[in-house]
């Protein structure tokens, strides 16, 4: 449940475990009715056999749950419980159905912006690891030096890359030597040093 009214938060926090496994069963991600739900008696409804424990310890006796279809797809409900047990008329049908309508459209509206922002900032990322890669290229080949290189291409990948970047490479005694390290906090740079210090590499390890 995402916003309730009127039912204890004991009830609004439970989980409703949903199977797909057995024959002839919907996606559990898929609301398995596409016109209104109404139920009268909560306890003589075989669908809702599995929560009737749930329904008698709120005191709920009536529901109607009106299918949400969120970008066409039938993916959440809106359901309006009755402590007394209630007879559901056609006009309260046909409101339920135009009030899930109304929440229906800017759900499906936020979920559009919502892939939008995603998609341009998965845009602005690629183009990031783009301009990244052509001007690391670059500077591998400006000098024969390859420490001074290395800590070039180190700098370059913060933090368009990582948080923090680090070079090693296998010195002559069969040790691993660190030859550069960046840091968007240029201030913890020292503390990456003496991490390495203490708690140098094994290159033999696993």
């Amino acid at each position: 449940i995402v916003r309730s009214f009127g039912v204890s938060d004991a009830f609004a926090s439970r989980i409703i475990r949903v199977s797909s496994e057995r024959p002839g069963q919907p996606s559990p991600s898929r609301v398995p009715f596409a016109e209104p739900f109404v139920c009268e008696d909560v306890s003589s409804a075989p669908m809702l056999q599995d929560m009737r424990d749930a329904y008698r310890e709120e005191g709920i006796s009536s529901m109607i749950v009106f299918p949400l279809a969120i970008r066409g797809d039938r993916s959440g409900t809106m359901v309006f419980y009755s402590h007394r047990p209630c007879r559901y008329n056609e006009s309260d049908i046909r409101v339920g159905t135009a009030l899930t309508n109304l929440v229906a459209a800017p759900s499906t509206t936020a979920e559009l912006h919502e892939e939008q922002r995603l998609a341009r900032e998965a845009a602005d990322h690629a183009r990031q690891r783009a301009a990244f890669l052509a001007e690391a290229g670059t500077r591998l080949g400006e000098s024969l030096d390859y420490e001074m290189t290395l800590k070039a291409v180190a700098r370059l990948a913060v933090p368009t890359v990582a948080d923090w970047c680090a070079v090693d490479i296998l010195g002559e005694r069969g040790g691993l030597q660190r030859v550069a390290v960046a840091h968007v906090d240029p201030k913890k740079v020292e503390f990456a040093r003496m991490l390495q210090e203490r708690y140098p590499a094994d290159p033999n390890a696993p």
